[in-house]
């Protein structure tokens, strides 16, 4: 999980949750699938989740309700937006 809010405004913040493993059977399977994350070459290196909390300040690189991927390779740890999900399914 990833979570910050701005010091000077406790309303500005981002979070971002993901879980390890396969597609299949994944919580979020049906927002994974609709992202297109079936499609990526490698996606069992990856973990995967949902931004579940965004503030304007972060407009411009994510959303909530946005797909994304996260892998970590030594100390950094990178995440991408990868679509948007299934809004039924939220």
């Amino acid at each position: 999980m990833l979570s910050c809010q701005a010091r000077t405004d406790p309303t500005q913040g981002l979070g971002v949750n993901w879980v390890s493993g396969p597609l299949d059977g994944h919580p979020r399977q049906p927002d994974l699938t609709v992202a297109g994350m079936d499609q990526i070459v490698g996606r069992n290196l990856y973990s995967w989740g949902v931004v579940n909390r965004q503030a304007a300040l972060w407009n411009s690189c994510i959303s909530r309700g946005d797909v994304i991927r996260a892998v970590q390779a030594g100390r950094p740890l990178a995440i991408k937006a990868q679509g948007k999900g299934n809004a039924a399914s939220r």
